[in-house]
């Protein structure tokens, strides 16, 4: 129960990315509404819950977390990049993923998933139309699309005003 006190807290705003590598210990403050990419696992460790008592399906995991955490990493927070019409930035990437955003208001963006890797796009302002050779999706605020890599060249187009999607892939 004294875990907060040992804490580092940081304040985040809106469109900053935060890189937590495995073995971060890390929560969430409330009101904040994430976007959370992460390498494939079938491992969470409570190490707290916030003072509700431990149940048979919210175990807490104190001695595996202990045995885990990484004392040694930082999570750096990374501003928001500067938007511009068909841009594309890098917010993070890292051995397991490369996650992007994408920024159009008039200008169609060019993909290709190049028959490598999927393509996860979440639209997190406004609305986009994605464009493949046989098919045309609409994407509204919160949608996500998976693209699979055999899909190759695709387009994304913003409607009505300038959209934001978030780019994840392996």
């Amino acid at each position: 129960g004294t875990i907060t006190e040992y804490s580092q807290y940081a304040s985040v705003k809106q469109g900053d990315t935060v890189f937590m590598p495995a073995g971060t210990l890390h929560a969430l403050g409330p009101g904040l509404l994430i976007y959370e990419v992460q390498q494939t696992s079938d491992w969470t460790y409570r190490v707290y819950d916030w003072g509700r008592p431990q149940t048979e399906t919210r175990r807490l995991h104190i001695d595996k977390s202990i045995a885990v955490t990484r004392h040694d990493l930082a999570a750096p927070i990374l501003p928001s990049p500067t938007f511009g019409d068909g841009t594309r930035h890098i917010l993070t990437q890292c051995e397991y993923f490369t996650l992007e955003l994408i920024s159009a208001s008039t200008r169609t963006v060019e993909l290709d998933t190049q028959n490598e890797t999927f393509h996860a796009l979440t639209v997190i302002e406004g609305r986009a139309e994605l464009v493949s050779a046989t098919e045309t999706v609409t994407l509204e605020k919160f949608q996500t699309a998976l693209v699979p890599a055999s899909l190759g060249k695709y387009q994304l187009r913003p409607l009505e005003e300038a959209c934001r999607i978030l780019k994840s892939s392996v």
